[in-house]
Order: C-alpha cells, then structure tokens, then sequence
C-alpha cells in the first residue's frame, strides 16, 4: 500500500492563526491565548487554544487551496473541502475562520497511534515543565503508524513535528486519494511517499 505525505507548498505570504505579526512588535502570540503558553518553553498547546475560538480579525492572504500557516497550522480553501466531503473523504475536522469565509483551519479528527521505538525522528531537549520537544528531525515512518486497512481518508500520526515556533499539523493519506486530489487540480500541495 501506497501513502503519501501532504506538503504544503512555500507560501508568498506569511498567514497566522494564534499569533499575529505587527510592524511596532514583530510576530507575537496573541493576548487570548497566552494562558496556554508553557511558562518555560513558552510553546502553545495549539489544540487547547484553538478550541478557545479564532480571532476576528485572522485572515488568509494566499491563492492555494492548501497551506500551512506559519505557526504550523494547515488551512483548505472552501472548493477543497467541497472535494473532500463529494468524495466522503474523512479525518478531519473544519474550523471556521469569522473573517474569511474563504479557507478553513483543518485540523485531525483524531490522530493514529504511533509506535515511538520505531518511529524514526529524532526529538530534542524536552521542555522540562511541559515535556514537548524543542525539535523534531525527519518524518514519522510509516511502518510505526497503525493505518487502516484501506486509507483513504486524511490522516495525522499521534507524534507530531515540533520546531521552535511550535507543533506542525501534517496529514498523510492514501494513493486513491492522492488521484482525487491530482483531478480536482488542489493548488499549493506536493506528495511525498512515506516510508
């Protein structure tokens, strides 16, 4: 069975959700969201806070169907997730934006256990309050996810990719689907073969 990564292509752009970028102060988290914030690492449980609601004023500047903002978060236009859904294409969850009726933040409807003695990344210095990786290095292997026997919907391995700024949101999924995607013409996305 063939899987395939999503990448999202490079972005013009720089697109936030939890954090905004001004000129006076440069990219900082935004107020509501500061309690959840590691006191130490200052990483945000990304899932926590996005369940608290998306401000007003986060729009999306991009001409993509699929990207990820630069705190890590995977946003689909609205002609994607129309695609998905026709297709009955599942795993995910749509979070709407209150100013952009355009895209979506799409987010695991839940996430695949991952077997972390044959995952295959590397983690680095664990927050000694928190516990999350300052960095992650290479993909989850494939071989350390249970996937379903016939993956056609979207999926997201329970380990995530962590940087400095924080988690990656990454979903993976079947060549059947990959074919769906590749007819619907989506913008903005590159397959990369698990392994």
């Amino acid at each position: 069975m063939n899987c395939f990564w999503l990448i999202p292509e490079d972005q013009r752009f720089n697109n936030w959700i939890l954090h905004h970028d001004s000129p006076d102060v440069g990219v900082s988290l935004r107020e509501r969201y500061a309690s959840y914030a590691c006191k130490k690492c200052k990483k945000v449980d990304e899932e926590a806070a996005i369940a608290d609601g998306i401000d007003r004023e986060v729009t999306i500047q991009s001409k993509s169907d699929f990207l990820t903002t630069d705190d890590g978060f995977i946003c689909v236009s609205q002609r994607l997730k129309e695609l998905l859904e026709d297709q009955s294409v599942q795993g995910v969850r749509y979070l709407s934006l209150p100013a952009d009726d355009r895209y979506m933040v799409a987010m695991p409807s839940s996430c695949l256990d991952t077997n972390l003695e044959k995952v295959g990344m590397e983690c680095h210095r664990p927050c000694p309050v928190c516990g999350r990786y300052r960095e992650t290095c290479f993909f989850p292997s494939l071989q350390s996810i249970a996937v379903p026997e016939e993956p056609n919907d979207l999926y997201c391995p329970s380990v995530f990719i962590e940087n400095t700024g924080g988690r990656q949101f990454l979903f993976f999924t079947s060549e059947d689907t990959v074919r769906i995607l590749r007819s619907g013409k989506i913008s903005g996305l590159e397959y990369r073969k698990t392994y």
